[in-house]
């Protein structure tokens, strides 16, 4: 089969609409009021999205913000609206109108799209700024679809990006200050979708479910997208249910599921149910997760959790234990491919004010860059609390367990963030490079076709 060079994220799904038309791409939990898209319905509803963006008047380059829970119509607003040659800024459905207008302003958003659920706080804030806003449509199970040609081939309407081009601004939480919007590449999702796609094996043949929110770097690029490119149905739970998950499990004969520590807690206590003969991976991360709930979860479920460690800023990913290998309880595991992460302390200390903790976390960066600026240039200035940067010669500081007064932390909290990043090497690019961290061998911007 041909490679093809893949210029937008949509290019992920397109393949599966010709070979696999038919086929589930992603659907609601089950229930009498269940929808479910097949890949052609799935690509029908993006086309929808994207045709709504261009009569808006938003030009590619443009930016929109998107509050949805984690539903079929947040993606398709997402894709609808890369396909449009926009980029998303995913914000937290619980925002409030006076968060919304902070990121409005500091995304320079034109329009902002939300679920009707949960649209009065989005409403008041594109009101107050000015911009536009709508409700997106909820889709069911009749709509549009995209129509293969008389060769079977799927042709899709979309802009073509260079890899570096601006995908998405995802908003860190703003534990030290207001939240900062990391800037999320073309490129970092594509490679990110394969790297995960490479770590977990994902297939056709599996079927993947998440009650994680895809606002989050971890549900959306971590999760969604890899089993949507691999042409796994994708089942959504907008609302966090345990034993509606647990239940689901065994009619959608799921296999991998995603989550953090606190719903496999909640799943532990608050949900029954039959044997789960097809799930083969349980991947964990946002929270280190107790070895004591990790044996219970492997016991309980009859297959392994892999737990991993990622930011925001890395398009979520830095390590993770393996499936297909030595799998660790209580560390994320090694380096992912494509990226290095060390703990180090002569390599960081030249960066660091005087009195700054001796230990500090770098990861391989591959964000473009924080909030409105663009890449920043190797040693950037890009600083937490106007000190020492976070970012500099495509490195990227996880820790510096320092406050805005320059007291030190105890080190041994800095060694203990330190040692759970801690991996061997992996083959990457010079760290001088300015291309995203993802962009390495093995992986290559093709795809078969």
């Amino acid at each position: 089969m041909a490679a093809t060079l893949r210029t937008s994220i949509v290019d992920l799904l397109v393949p599966w609409a010709e070979t696999i038309p038919d086929s589930v791409a992603v659907r609601t939990p089950p229930g009498p009021d269940r929808v479910s898209l097949s890949q052609l319905r799935f690509l029908g509803e993006i086309g929808a999205a994207r045709d709504r963006y261009r009569a808006a008047g938003l030009r590619p380059g443009d930016r929109t913000v998107l509050i949805a829970p984690s539903c079929p119509e947040f993606l398709i607003e997402f894709l609808g609206a890369h396909a449009a040659g926009l980029a998303t800024v995913a914000v937290n459905p619980l925002s409030t109108a006076r968060e919304l207008v902070y990121i409005l302003e500091d995304s320079d958003a034109l329009r902002l799209v939300a679920h009707p659920a949960m649209a009065e706080p989005g409403r008041l804030a594109a009101g107050e700024k000015n911009i536009g806003f709508d409700t997106l449509p909820l889709v069911g199970n009749e709509g549009p679809s995209l129509q293969l040609g008389d060769d079977g081939a799927a042709e899709f309407d979309r802009v073509e990006f260079e890899w570096d081009d601006l995908a998405a601004l995802l908003y860190t939480s703003g534990t030290t200050g207001k939240p900062k919007g990391a800037m999320l590449s073309v490129g970092n999702f594509i490679a990110t979708t394969d790297i995960v796609k490479e770590m977990t094996q994902t297939s056709p043949e599996d079927r993947s479910a998440t009650g994680l929110p895809l606002f989050h770097v971890f549900g959306l690029a971590d999760m969604a997208l890899p089993a949507l490119s691999a042409g796994a149905p994708l089942t959504l739970f907008p609302r966090w249910d345990p034993q509606a998950f647990v239940d689901a499990l065994t009619e959608d004969e799921i296999s991998i599921i995603s989550g953090v520590p606190t719903m496999w807690m909640s799943v532990l206590t608050n949900a029954g149910g039959a044997a789960t003969p097809n799930l083969r991976l349980v991947s964990s991360g946002g929270a280190a997760i107790a070895g004591e709930v990790i044996r219970k979860v492997e016991a309980r479920f009859s297959a392994p959790v892999a737990e991993g460690y990622g930011l925001t800023e890395t398009a979520g990913l830095g390590t993770f234990n393996p499936l297909f290998g030595t799998r660790k309880v209580g560390s994320v595991g090694p380096s992912t491919p494509g990226l290095r992460s060390r703990s180090s302390t002569s390599t960081v200390r030249r960066f660091l004010p005087a009195r700054s903790a001796r230990w500090c976390c770098v990861v391989r960066r591959s964000c473009s860059g924080i909030g409105r600026n663009p890449r920043p240039p190797p040693r950037c200035s890009i600083t937490r609390d106007g000190s020492a940067p976070a970012i500099w010669d495509t490195w990227m500081r996880t820790d510096t367990s320092s406050s805005s007064t320059g007291s030190r932390t105890s080190s041994s909290t800095a060694a203990t963030t330190c040692t759970r990043v801690r991996s061997k090497r992996s083959s990457t690019r010079s760290p001088g490079s300015l291309r995203p961290a993802w962009s390495v061998p093995p992986m290559r911007n093709t795809g078969s076709r």
